[in-house]
């Protein structure tokens, strides 16, 4: 018999896979980016995918999962998170993120999705454990309520983020909607779950 542990990394391997496999099938297989892309590029998009795909997971599985189950995939949840601001910084480049500069400078959807993506790292630290965070949580009301905004913040940063390819289904590469895209759709069916449970 396979333990709760067993499962939850199971499920946490299944996330990260499935969401690699779509990164490797958009961007290297049909939109051309180089395997030389790969370990950073191409595999933070999977990370940021699986990240947003681990904390709905997360919410899904509060109140539902026995044990720790939901702290398991919320831990791994904030590890790829981590990861994915790392990743990123090392190719914050004009290279890779033409539409975030403008000359010399951030142009203002890099700047909008700049500051939404610090935003959400605000956001979560507060919903973390810290004793530093407890007032805070007290004053927006509850960790639903917390977790709502994280949402909403993160569906702010990939919108702002994609908005200008998704409405362009013509050029996505392989008919794949874009990874923003997908992104959005899972953060703001949570929002939405995460309403109607407390309505």
């Amino acid at each position: 018999m396979f333990s709760l542990k067993d499962k939850m990394l199971a499920g946490v391997a299944l996330v990260f896979l499935l969401s690699l496999l779509y990164s490797i099938l958009r961007y290297i297989i049909f939109k051309g980016v180089g395997w030389v892309d790969f370990p950073i590029y191409v595999l933070n998009k999977a990370l940021s995918l699986g990240m947003v795909i681990l904390f709905a997971l997360t919410h899904y599985l509060r109140n539902r999962a026995p044990g720790n189950a939901a702290a398991v995939i919320q831990g791994f949840a904030v590890l790829f998170t981590v990861l994915h601001v790392l990743l990123s910084l090392l190719v914050f480049s004009p290279h890779y993120f033409p539409d975030f500069f403008d000359g010399g400078r951030l142009s203002l959807v890099g700047n909008l999705s700049m500051f939404f993506g610090v935003l959400a790292i605000g956001v979560l630290l507060a919903l973390t454990e810290n004793k530093s965070f407890k007032e805070l949580n007290a004053i927006v009301g509850s960790r639903k309520s917390m977790a709502s905004i994280l949402f909403l913040v993160i569906s702010m940063h990939v919108l702002v983020m994609g908005f200008d390819v998704w409405i362009k289904p013509s050029a996505w590469p392989g008919s794949l909607p874009p990874i923003t895209l997908v992104a959005f759709i899972v953060l703001a069916t949570t929002v939405f779950l995460i309403r109607r449970r407390k309505s």
